[in-house]
């Protein structure tokens, strides 16, 4: 089964997406930086969504401002998978809601 998921807040961006709470495939994954700094898109194999100060659990991907990230490699997670924007990329920093993230999975 597959499930699409968009993720922001009441100003149309947010700084992560909860995308599943239990195992399955990431299909695809789209994220727009809206803001004005260069932040690290970190990825976490939990269902849940309190990572500030933890290091990412994949290598996070640099997302500068205003660029745009597209990945449709097939990324395997076991307790759930949580995505989120950060200004360090050892460490979770978050960011304000800057990034528009839609995810599709397949669980």
């Amino acid at each position: 089964m597959y499930s699409r998921l968009k993720k922001t807040d009441s100003a149309g961006y947010t700084h992560q997406l909860q995308i599943a709470t239990g195992n399955g495939t990431l299909k695809s994954l789209f994220v727009h930086n809206q803001g004005a700094d260069l932040v690290y898109l970190c990825f976490f194999d939990s269902a849940s969504t309190s990572h500030t100060g933890q290091p990412p659990q994949w290598a996070p991907v640099p997302l500068p401002a205003g660029a745009y990230f597209e990945s449709d490699t097939p990324r395997d997670f076991t307790a759930g998978l949580v995505v989120c924007g950060s200004y360090a990329n050892d460490a979770v920093n978050p960011i304000g809601s800057n990034l528009w993230i839609t995810a599709e999975t397949l669980y």
